[in-house]
C-alpha cells in the first residue's frame, strides 16, 4: 500500500498559530497552487534519484520574485523505524515525546542543551494524559494549568519514564522554583513566565516551542515571541 505525501509551508508563523486562528490559513501555501489563496506553485520538486528530493519554496504572497531559494529542504525515502519518542511529532500537536509505547520505568536518554540566549533559562519535561495537553480535567487555557505542570515536572536525570506522554516547558530567566514561588498562575506583569507548547497555557498566546527535528525542541524566550529564531534554548532528546 502506498502512501502519499502532501507538504505545506506557513511564512513568518508557525503551525500552532494557523491551529488556533492567530494566523490566517490564506498564508500557508500547499504543495497544490489550487489550494492556495493566490493560486501561485509556491513549491518545486527535484528528484535526486535513490529516493531522495530537493523541495524548493518561494515564500511571498503571489510569488514574489519567484527564485525558490527562501527554503530548500531534502527528504530521503527510508525504511528505517521511527525513533523513540517521536510518534505524535508529525501530528497535529508536535512538541511532545511519546514514550506511551514503552515499557514503564525509565528510559535511558540523554539530553542536549545549547543556548544563544541572554536569559539564564530553566527547562524541564511534564506528563500530560493526551497529546491535548490536558493533566487531570485542567485544559492548557485553563487557570492553573502552568502550576500543575511544573510542580509535576519529571526528573530526566536518570533518564524519561516510559509508559508516558512528556512536554518541554521553558522558565524565562529562572528556575521552576522560582516560578511557583513568584508567579504560579503565569500572569503578566507579575513575575518570571514560563512556555509551553500550547499557547493556551502561553501568557501571550504565542507560539513560544518549535519541532526542529526528531526530538529536537527549540524555544523563543522573548515574551511576544521575541525575534522567533527559536534558539534561545535548543533541546534535543537522544534515546540509547
Amino acid at each position: 500500500m502506498s502512501t502519499r505525501l502532501g507538504f505545506y509551508l506557513v511564512p513568518n508563523s508557525t503551525h500552532d498559530a494557523v491551529q488556533v486562528g492567530k494566523t490566517s490559513p490564506d498564508n500557508v501555501f500547499f504543495f497544490s497552487p489550487q489550494a492556495n489563496a493566490d493560486n501561485f506553485d509556491h513549491l518545486q520538486v527535484s528528484e535526486l534519484g535513490n529516493g531522495s528530493f530537493n523541495l524548493a519554496w518561494e515564500e511571498s504572497f503571489g510569488g514574489g520574485d519567484a527564485d525558490f531559494n527562501d527554503l530548500a529542504l531534502a527528504v530521503q525515502l527510508t525504511n528505517n523505524p521511527p525513533l523513540p519518542g517521536t510518534g505524535l511529532q508529525g501530528g497535529e500537536q508536535r512538541e511532545l515525546i511519546d514514550l506511551r509505547d514503552s515499557v514503564t520505568g525509565l528510559v535511558p536518554g540523554q539530553i542536549t542543551v545549547n543556548s544563544e540566549a541572554y536569559y539564564n533559562n530553566s527547562f524541564g519535561f511534564y506528563a500530560v494524559d493526551d497529546p491535548t495537553g490536558r493533566i487531570g480535567n485542567l485544559k492548557p487555557s485553563d487557570s492553573g494549568y502552568a502550576a500543575t505542570a511544573i510542580s509535576g515536572r519529571v526528573d530526566v536525570s536518570a533518564g524519561l519514564p516510559g509508559g508516558k506522554l512528556l512536554v518541554p516547558f521553558l522558565i524565562a530567566n529562572g528556575t521552576p522554583e522560582q516560578f511557583l514561588a513568584g508567579n504560579p498562575n503565569n500572569q503578566l506583569g507579575v513575575g518570571m513566565l514560563a512556555y509551553f507548547p500550547y499557547l493556551g497555557a502561553n501568557p501571550d498566546a504565542v507560539d513560544h516551542v518549535r519541532l526542529l527535528g526528531d526530538n529536537v525542541f527549540g524555544f523563543e524566550d522573548l515574551l511576544g515571541g521575541g525575534d522567533a529564531d527559536f534558539n534561545d534554548v535548543v533541546l534535543q532528546v537522544n534515546f540509547a
